[in-house]
């Protein structure tokens, strides 16, 4: 997938949204008033007012290898993406290329459900019809074949990008278009701040952290600064978390000084309104002393300008962007 993104493009355009297009058989077949309830059809309230129901051939369990396979996809995904657009889920061009690249094992196992519960089919069957009593003849005469079950569920991802669908920047369409993909940036800042409080509830208070929860933390910052192209305000604010997290140690359990400082980048996660506060802030800095750098070269300029003999450079820590906590 090309990176090349044409000069004007909206940052959200270099999004690349993913969901899935796999059907799963629902393991049901419809009832038909006509053959299957033909005794009692006249007793019936009519189509309009109630549908006449479905007859269950199989247990839902029997199913759960297909559905895996589905929430796979989608937590491999959310891992580094978030939910937009519906039921799209927008990563970065560099993991919908790693993805794919493992969508061939995906299918390969929805294909292994797929045979393992058709070679089955039968047992399931009777399974079912056993706990049928009186209608047991019914849920026989409904069986599907393992072609039809197979034809009744689906592998299949949907890929694309965001475009505007009209070159009218008045038109009603421009419009809905600016509207959606406006909504991209607030919807990571609350993917993030969501998977962030969920960690803080199990986190805070603690004396210790193992590594894999702070493992948990450091993909959580990665996810945002991934996005820093949606919004320059991003950019600052991760590259403190990220300077604070490269202090913790590699190996071993964290001590209590170390979680709390993981404990105080969570706690920015959780905020959205703070990491656009602190990134306006380092902005703001940035150009005032751009500003004051360009005054300074047009002093120098001047032809009575003289410069001093000597510049006494102030010795002093420099600051970490980005978080700022006292222990």
């Amino acid at each position: 997938m090309s990176n090349n993104i044409n000069e004007g493009t909206i940052p959200a355009e270099q999004l690349v949204v993913m969901s899935n297009r796999i059907r799963v058989w629902s393991g049901t077949v419809k009832i038909s008033r006509e053959s299957d309830l033909a005794a009692i059809k006249d007793e019936l309230p009519p189509k309009t007012l109630a549908s006449d129901g479905r007859w269950t051939l199989i247990e839902s369990k029997h199913l759960a290898g297909l559905e895996s396979v589905r929430k796979s996809i989608e937590r491999d995904l959310k891992d580094e993406g978030f939910s937009y657009v519906g039921c799209g889920i927008a990563v970065t061009s560099e993991k919908c290329r790693r993805f794919l690249s493992q969508l061939p094992k995906y299918e390969q196992d929805f294909n292994t459900a797929l045979d393992d519960i058709c070679r089955n089919l039968d047992t399931f069957y009777q399974e079912m019809a056993d706990k049928a009593g009186i209608w047991k003849q019914a849920l026989v005469d409904a069986r599907l074949t393992p072609q039809q079950v197979k034809e009744r569920c689906q592998f299949g991802m949907n890929v694309f990008r965001m475009a505007s669908p009209d070159n009218d920047p008045n038109s009603i369409a421009s419009r809905q278009y600016r509207s959606t993909v406006s909504e991209a940036f607030p919807a990571l800042l609350d993917s993030v701040a969501k998977d962030a409080g969920r960690l803080l509830e199990t986190y805070r208070g603690k004396s210790r952290m193992l590594q894999p929860q702070l493992q948990n933390i450091r993909k959580l910052v990665a996810k945002l600064k991934a996005f820093a192209f949606l919004d320059p305000r991003v950019g600052p604010a991760t590259a403190g978390m990220q300077a604070v997290l490269a202090n913790m140690p590699v190996t071993g359990v964290l001590n209590e000084v170390n979680a709390s400082m993981c404990v105080a980048v969570l706690e920015q996660l959780v905020r959205p309104e703070t990491i656009i506060e602190h990134g306006v802030g380092v902005i703001a800095d940035a150009n005032s002393q751009r500003q004051s750098n360009q005054a300074a070269l047009a002093f120098a300029d001047e032809p009575d300008f003289v410069p001093p003999a000597s510049t006494s450079i102030p010795s002093a820590r420099p600051a970490l962007a980005g978080l700022s906590m006292g222990m």
